[in-house]
Formats: C-alpha cells, structure tokens, sequence
C-alpha cells in the first residue's frame, strides 16, 4: 500500500511539474525546432520522454524503468539540470531527491533505500559536499554523522559503527545528463 502511494503521489508531482513547466514557457520563438522525444534503449529497456529545442534537452524530462515505473524526473533548461530532480528505485520508491543549478547538487539531498527509509542526508554547496552528513541503517538507526567542507570529510562526529551498506557516492553531472 505505501509503495503505491508513493507511486500515486510520484505521478501527481510529474504532472504538477509538467504543468507548470508549460506555463513558465509562455514566449514562442518561431525559428527554434521543437521536437518531442519518446524512445526506448534497446540495452537496457529504459524508456524516456522529455523535448529538445534545436536538439537541446529542455523542459521535463522522465525515464521509465521497462516494468512502466518512473525512473527519474528531471527538469532542463538549455541542456543544463537545473530545479528538482527525482530518482526512484524499480519497486518504485524515492531512491533520492535533490535540487540541481547548472548540472550541480546544490543544497538537501536526501538518499532513501528501497524499503523507504532513510539512508543519509546532507547538504551540497556549490556541488560539493557540506555541512553535517549523517548516515542510517537499512533499519532507520543512526550509523554516522559526519561533517563535510567542500566535498571532504573533515570530522566524524558520532559513528554507532552499526553494519549498513556504504552510502553511494554522489553522481557527477556526467552521469546525470545524456
């Protein structure tokens, strides 16, 4: 029952993003190619809607696991991540959400395993990591809490040295964009 909350409550915010992606974009230039894109990759299954403009990503973007599950939702303007971005696990769970500003983390991510609950949470500065971090078990204990300044570790401040997977790294903007 959560999970398809969660899945129910994921399709509300696409198209409340959608929605208000197509009224921020009230000025039409006639010389610019508008194309939709709705493709599956045949390696992976992975299906993606999204719109270039003059074969530039603009707009929302979404992918979709092959089990029809959003995979992630993503905003561009000029071929750069910018706003919120939502990356969800195949059982259709939020696996993280951030903000991004010009393909960058930038301020709360917060990271969730698949079962919902929390795995860490932080802060981004200027795309780096920052300010206090802390880490939970598959279970939701406190493992860690560690302080960050500009993408390093620089103090631990509490470690339970509990058994939980490591966090994963953050995704450079490499990954993220096509």
């Amino acid at each position: 029952m959560k999970s398809k909350l969660r899945n129910t409550i994921g399709k509300f915010l696409v198209v409340i993003i959608l929605m208000s992606s197509i009224a921020c974009h009230n000025e039409v230039d006639n010389s610019s190619s508008i194309s939709f894109i709705n493709q599956t990759n045949e390696n992976d299954g992975i299906t993606e809607l999204g719109m270039l403009d003059d074969s530039i990503m603009n707009g929302l973007w979404i992918e979709y696991y092959p089990n029809k599950v959003i995979k992630t939702v993503q905003f561009y303007v000029a071929g750069e991540l910018q706003g919120p971005f939502l990356l969800f696990h195949e059982n259709g769970n939020l696996k993280f959400e951030s903000q991004m500003v010009n393909n960058e983390f930038e301020g709360k991510r917060t990271v969730y395993f698949d079962n919902g609950e929390v795995q860490n949470i932080g802060y981004f500065l200027n795309g780096k990591q920052d300010s206090i971090w802390e880490f939970y078990t598959y279970h939701g204990g406190l493992d860690k809490r560690i302080r960050f300044e500009k993408g390093e570790a620089v103090d631990t401040l509490i470690d339970n040295k509990l058994i939980a997977p490591p966090p994963p790294p953050p995704l450079a903007p490499s990954e993220l964009k096509r």
